[in-house]
């Protein structure tokens, strides 16, 4: 694990913060049935099958790093690690939320693609998947509070995405959470050409497509 995770991990300058970052993707996959980092999918992955979740964390690290410390030199009171620390660990929970190979449906209803595993132990919504227990925010708190890391941090990763609407954001939540979408809307369009590249459900009516977990394949 810490190999995937450098050199971005050495922008977290605390070593015993470095170690609950390797410590909750070590749990993380554990749960979620991954050996690698690379392994695990990211959101639009039919549209960009090359690109891994733990791409987009090093690259939303890069991002949020670089702001904290350009905010911290007009003199801004944060903490850099906790930033870095919680970038790299914002979508700890998509292992779990994504377990490895599981089936489910690839939604475009949004504009964007989203997988929604199934789970059997779960009312189902659609023709073939199920209610999710939960979010990846909501996984990656479970993760971040039970390795230990600093509330700080937990609130971060807790609130980077919808779920944190409900919360006062701290600097550095408001740091990565810019960040996160920064790269969906800088990095992903450039890397991808365009960003969504999806049909549209409304034009298409195309909005639930059965699949596999085996993003790799794209569509």
């Amino acid at each position: 694990m810490k190999e995937s995770l450098m050199p971005e991990l050495e922008l977290v300058s605390n070593a015993a913060l470095r170690q609950k970052v390797v410590d909750a993707w070590t749990l993380s996959c554990s749960m979620g049935g991954y050996k690698r980092l690379e392994d695990i999918p990211t959101e639009c992955f039919e549209q960009m099958p090359k690109i891994s979740n733990i791409d987009h964390q090093k690259g939303t690290a890069h991002i949020a790093v670089a702001m904290a410390r350009s905010l911290k030199d007009l003199g801004v009171q944060l903490n850099v690690d906790y930033v870095a620390a919680g970038a790299l660990c914002h979508d700890v929970g998509k292992p779990i939320e994504w377990r490895n190979g599981q089936r489910g449906i690839y939604s475009t209803a949004t504009g964007a693609g989203t997988f929604y595993g199934e789970n059997q132990k779960m009312p189902s919504f659609a023709k073939h998947s199920s209610f999710q227990i939960a979010r990846h925010p909501v996984w990656g708190f479970y993760v971040a509070v039970a390795v230990g890391m600093p509330d700080h941090v937990v609130h971060i990763i807790s609130a980077h995405s919808l779920e944190g609407q409900f919360l006062f954001r701290s600097r550095e939540a408001l740091i990565v959470k810019e960040s996160d979408e920064i790269w969906w809307e800088q990095v992903a369009y450039q890397v991808n050409g365009k960003w969504p590249d999806v049909e549209s459900p409304l034009s298409k009516g195309r909005v639930y497509r059965y699949r596999k977990l085996d993003w790799r394949k794209g569509r």
